[in-house]
């Protein structure tokens, strides 16, 4: 700032703000006031100073030695109105500690708020279900309340990341039981099945023996009323019968892989 007058009148501006600092910081109920207007007084003032000369014009001019605190005064009154909306009781009573908590917590907002888009994101990649994705984000919704009224930044970001990491491991110990329950189904679906398929296989072993004996006795017992011709093809199907029954009676097949080489055909 090289401008006589830019000067003068930037000095007279300093000398207002830094009334209005002290104003704030030994009256509480009028703190509130008081920061608002330093900081419009400020954001006045911030784009005549090129870096360096800032700290210095701050310093000297305002008696604000940390650049954070004229920054803070700054933040609220350009964002008085969402500021105070957040706020709790009478404004007045917000002292300098309070307007600290509350602009630290509107800085924070932004970042708590993204956590809905991660919450979107884990429900559609199967991360956490749709309900619970919804109750995270009324949790979302909460901490930002929370934040916009002064709460700790910091315990407030880890009870919210707390809440993410639970809903990620309630999910994922309720998938790893729906799996285990799944391969136990699998499990004993396939011991009912082994186990039926083992009694029909019984029920073709008894069949088909009683049916090799039940051809045996018939030439057995009544060679001569066959006839040669006829005798001979119930032979043969004794003996294509007993290819078939032999391997079951063997336990040698299943069901599944038995092969029926020749076809029986009762004539």
């Amino acid at each position: 700032m090289t401008n006589a007058v830019e000067v003068s009148n930037a000095v007279k501006i300093g000398k207002e703000i830094a009334l209005e600092v002290q104003l704030g910081r030994d009256d509480l109920e009028s703190a509130w006031d008081h920061f608002v207007r330093a900081g419009e007084k400020l954001n006045e003032v911030r784009d005549n100073f090129v870096r360096g000369e800032w700290e210095s014009y701050l310093k000297e001019a305002c008696g604000i030695s940390n650049p954070r605190e004229a920054w803070s005064y700054m933040y609220i009154a350009k964002h008085a109105d969402l500021a105070i909306s957040g706020i709790t009781g009478d404004k007045r009573n917000l002292g300098w500690d309070s307007m600290q908590r509350v602009v630290a917590g509107l800085l924070a907002q932004p970042e708590v708020e993204e956590k809905a888009k991660e919450i979107e994101a884990a429900a559609e990649h199967g991360d956490i279900t749709h309900e619970q994705a919804v109750e995270l984000k009324g949790k979302v919704a909460e901490a930002s309340e929370r934040l916009s009224k002064g709460a700790p930044v910091g315990k407030t970001q880890r009870e919210l990341e707390d809440e993410i990491d639970r809903a990620r491991r309630e999910h994922a110990a309720e998938m790893d039981r729906t799996r285990r329950g799944n391969r136990e189904a699998r499990k004993t679906a396939e011991q009912i099945r082994t186990q039926k398929a083992q009694q029909a296989m019984a029920e073709v072993s008894r069949a088909g023996n009683a049916f090799v004996d039940g051809l045996r006795h018939v030439l057995q017992e009544y060679p001569d009323c066959l006839g040669a011709q006829f005798g001979v093809r119930v032979a043969n199907i004794i003996t294509q019968a007993e290819r078939l029954v032999r391997p079951v009676n063997a336990g040698q097949h299943s069901i599944e892989d038995m092969e029926v080489q020749d076809a029986v055909v009762v004539a």
